[in-house]
């Protein structure tokens, strides 16, 4: 078979369309997966380069913060370069799971090759992808397990793009006890930011006051 034949075949057994998931991008290397569940979007990218498994990432969206964040972008024009949308990253949560060598290891030499690779990355799916998402699909374990755990300096690795914002937000909707300490600690920052003149300081006061004004508001 060809290359775009193993990786049509490939795809075809991990058949993750039965999980609910929907094709939405793809080039010669990467697949990007995607599938709603109530307020929540998963995100699956499965990457094959040099006719073998090269990587399986996923990610969680948690669509109405996004779309907070994204009604502020817009509304001060800020332009805000990203493909796909991203709220709670597995990129550290994920474990060392000893078959997945096997996996990234394995060439499409062949149709029996490449089942058993989708064996594995089912396997995967099912024992690590499924408990993320069942586990941080509830935004208070991420305000329990991740915001009051994790140091300030490392959220970033969890908590992906405008992290500060969205840590903010979700301390509101979780009523975080810390929630007035961080809020001043940030506008503090804003304002001081602002009175040294720094580029684009002011906007950044801005969308932090409007979204202050929000989510005081609504949660």
């Amino acid at each position: 078979m060809t290359y775009k034949e193993n990786n049509s075949y490939f795809l075809k057994c991990l058949d993750l369309e039965s999980m609910g998931f929907t094709l939405i991008d793809a080039d010669d290397e990467t697949y990007q997966f995607k599938k709603t569940d109530s307020k929540i979007t998963i995100f699956l990218s499965v990457t094959i380069m040099s006719n073998r498994l090269y990587g399986l990432n996923s990610w969680l969206v948690y669509d109405e913060i996004e779309a907070l964040i994204d009604s502020l972008m817009n509304k001060y024009q800020i332009e805000d370069v990203k493909r796909y949308p991203m709220t709670i990253s597995f990129y550290k949560l994920r474990l060392s799971y000893s078959y997945m060598y096997e996996a990234y290891n394995t060439s499409f030499e062949n149709k029996e090759k490449i089942n058993d690779v989708s064996e594995l990355v089912k396997k995967n799916i099912n024992d690590e992808f499924i408990p993320l998402w069942e586990k941080y699909a509830d935004l208070q374990v991420v305000n329990d397990e991740i915001i009051e755990k994790i140091p300030q300096s490392e959220l970033s690795n969890y908590i992906v793009g405008k992290m500060s914002l969205k840590r903010l937000i979700i301390m509101k909707m979780c009523k975080n006890k810390n929630f007035d300490e961080y809020k001043n600690w940030l506008l503090n920052n804003r304002e001081v930011e602002y009175s040294q003149k720094v580029e684009g300081s002011q906007k950044a006061l801005l969308i932090f006051k409007d979204l202050i004004e929000y989510i005081e508001r609504v949660y």
